[in-house]
């Protein structure tokens, strides 16, 4: 089961609305149905925090659905995979897959290294990730 699915099962037991729920975590009802339909990836561990507080679960297990997930979509964009559910936007091909993005690439992966919520398995994803995204960069400058 996936953790919007987890979030939504547990949501509708305490018969709580989308909208109730984000209230009472402080997100939107927004981001609440993104996370149920797996339009957003699962949460940060403050917001899986609040979450279970609301929901009266017990965080730890919410936290492995959610970090299980996390690192799940973290080994797609290693393998170059989509990552949601989401259609891709339309833009050219080249763009999707090239070289024009990576340095944002890289400074997200680096953010996201230094968030206290990232798990061993999630750093150690996120550096193999940084280092393929270093090598492409310095194979393509060295074609070119």
């Amino acid at each position: 089961m996936s953790f919007g699915e987890l979030l939504r099962s547990l949501r509708l037991r305490k018969n709580l609305t989308q909208a109730e729920l984000a209230e009472q975590v402080g997100v939107s009802h927004v981001y609440i149905s993104a996370l149920e339909r797996g339009a957003k990836p699962a949460p940060r561990l403050e917001i899986v925090t609040s979450l279970a507080r609301c929901l009266g679960v017990d965080e730890d297990e919410l936290w492995v659905s959610a970090q299980s997930e996390r690192e799940e979509r973290l080994r797609s964009r290693i393998q170059g995979q989509p990552t949601s559910r989401k259609s891709p936007k339309s833009q050219p091909p080249s763009s999707r897959s090239g070289f024009f993005n990576i340095s944002a690439e890289i400074a997200r992966l680096a953010r996201s290294l230094d968030q206290s919520d990232v798990s061993e398995n999630e750093r150690q994803l996120l550096l193999a990730e940084l280092q393929l995204l270093q090598k492409k960069l310095a194979d393509k400058e060295a074609t070119q």
